[in-house]
C-alpha cells in the first residue's frame, strides 16, 4: 500500500485524475514447526495457511517486512513475528500448549460447584520463567509465566479445563463467591499434554479489612489499594511471579476490604492521594480463616511550582531557587518519594522558563533565595500547604 498526500479536491466540478504508482510486493516463503522440529499444518500466518509440510507463501509484502500473527489451535499463541523478504525460508517455531482439567467441589467434598473460577499462575523454579524460541524473524512469548490465566466456568458437574498454557511450573486455585480452595503448587505442565484429574474442595477463606489514612489520621478516600504476595516482588529470577494483583477502592471513610483470599504472607499497597505513582506497602500474615485488620498510613504533603520572571513578566530560564534555614544558611527542602524523605538543595526552572516542580514537599513555612544569571538575587518567604499546590512567582531585577 502507499499513502498519497499533497493533493486538493475542488469545491465544484470533477476532481482531476489521481495517479498512484504501486510497487509490486515481495513474496516470502517459510515453514512453521513445533518445538521438536515437526511441521505444523493448518497454522495461520497472516492471511496464509500452512500445508501438510508446514510451509506457507505470502505475497504482496512491503520491502521492510510486516508484523504478522501466527496461531494454531493446540499451540501456545498467537505469536507475533516480523516477516521480511530476503530471508531464506526461515522456520517459525510454535510450542505445543499444555492444559489442566479437573473438578471443583463445595465444602462437603461431594457436591459439584456450579459457578466458579480457576486461577493459574507461575510458580517459579527453573522452568518458571518465560520460554522463548528463537525464530529467524523474531521471538515470542507464551501465556505463562509472567502473567496469569483465569478461567470462569459454570455447569452441573463442576468440571473445568484450561487450555493454551505455556509449558512451565504453575500453581492453581479455585474460588466461588466467598469460598476458596487450598493452593495447589508445583504442577508441571509438559508440551502437548493435559494434567487431568485435579480436584479442588472449596472452603471458608479469610478476609483482610483496613483503612488508608494520612499520618494525621485523616481518611484517604477513593484511592486504590492493591493486594498481592511477596513472590511478585522477590522472585529469584527477578521476574514477576505469584498470584495476580487484586485491587479495591477505599470508601468515603478510607476503608477497604479483601475477601476470598489465600492464607500466608501478603503485601498490601496503598497510594498517596498527592503522589499517585509512588506506593507504600506493608506485609500481612493471613491465617487459614478469620479476619485480619490492617491499616496503611501514606505520607501526604504539598506541591511546589517555581517560576521566575523579569519586571516585564517574561519568564527566565534556568533560574534557581536555593532553600534556606531560619538564619539564611543553605538548608535543603525535604520531599517524599518511594524511598522516603529526600533532600532538594535547589529547584530550577526549565530552559524555556517553564516552572520547576517538586511534589510531596513537607508542609510548613519556607525560606529561599531566587537567582539567575544577569539578575539580582531575591530572598522570599512562602508556605507549602498540605494537599495543595503552591505557585511561587518571583520577580527578578536585572543587574
Amino acid at each position: 500500500e502507499r499513502t498519497v498526500d499533497g493533493f486538493e479536491v475542488p469545491e465544484a466540478g470533477e476532481p482531476p485524475p489521481l495517479e498512484v504508482l504501486l510497487e509490486e510486493g515481495a513474496t516470502v516463503a517459510g515453514r512453521v514447526v513445533d518445538d521438536e522440529g515437526r511441521p505444523v499444518a493448518g497454522a495461520a500466518v497472516g492471511d496464509a495457511k500452512t500445508g501438510p509440510d508446514g510451509r506457507f507463501v505470502l505475497h504482496g509484502l512491503p520491502p521492510a517486512g510486516e508484523f504478522l500473527d501466527v496461531v494454531r489451535t493446540g499451540f501456545v499463541g498467537p505469536i507475533s513475528v516480523v516477516v521480511a523478504p530476503g530471508t531464506d525460508e526461515p522456520d517459525i517455531v510454535l510450542e505445543r500448549a499444555s492444559a489442566v482439567s479437573g473438578t471443583v467441589l463445595l465444602p462437603d467434598g461431594r457436591t459439584p460447584a456450579r459457578t466458579f473460577r480457576v486461577w493459574v499462575w507461575p510458580d517459579g523454579g527453573d522452568r518458571g520463567v518465560d520460554r522463548r524460541y528463537p525464530n529467524s524473524w523474531g521471538r515470542h512469548e507464551g501465556h505463562l509465566p509472567g502473567s496469569y490465566v483465569r478461567g470462569s466456568f459454570s455447569g452441573e458437574d463442576g468440571r473445568f479445563e484450561v487450555e493454551g498454557l505455556l509449558p512451565s511450573v504453575v500453581a492453581l486455585e479455585a474460588e466461588s463467591g466467598d469460598l476458596r480452595s487450598p493452593l495447589l503448587r508445583g504442577v508441571v505442565l509438559e508440551p502437548g499434554r493435559t494434567v487431568a484429574g485435579l480436584r479442588f474442595v472449596l472452603g471458608s477463606s479469610p478476609r483482610i479489612a483496613g483503612s488508608l489514612r494520612t499520618p494525621e489520621g485523616e481518611p484517604v478516600r477513593d484511592e486504590m489499594v492493591e493486594l498481592t504476595t511477596p513472590e511478585r516482588y522477590e522472585g529469584s529470577d527477578g521476574r514477576s511471579a505469584g498470584p495476580p494483583f487484586r485491587w479495591v477502592w477505599t470508601d468515603s471513610e478510607g476503608r477497604f476490604e479483601f475477601r476470598c483470599i489465600g492464607e500466608g504472607p501478603h503485601v498490601l499497597t496503598g497510594y498517596s492521594p498527592y503522589m499517585r505513582f509512588y506506593r507504600w506497602s506493608r506485609f500481612v500474615e493471613v491465617p487459614s480463616s478469620g479476619e485480619v485488620l490492617a491499616d496503611i498510613v501514606v505520607p501526604t504533603g504539598g506541591h511546589l511550582a517555581f517560576v521566575a520572571v523579569d519586571p516585564d513578566g517574561n519568564p527566565i530560564g534556568r533560574a534557581r531557587l536555593e532553600f534556606l534555614d531560619g538564619e539564611g544558611k543553605p538548608s535543603p527542602l525535604e520531599y517524599i518519594d518511594g524511598e522516603g524523605f529526600q533532600s532538594l538543595p535547589v529547584l530550577r526552572t526549565m530552559e524555556d522558563g517553564e516552572a520547576g516542580l517538586v511534589g510531596q514537599v513537607r508542609a510548613g513555612p519556607c525560606r529561599a533565595r531566587a537567582s539567575a544569571d544577569g539578575f539580582l538575587d531575591e530572598e522570599v518567604l512562602f508556605e507549602v500547604r498540605e494537599g495543595e499546590e503552591t505557585a511561587l512567582r518571583v520577580v527578578l531585577r536585572p543587574r
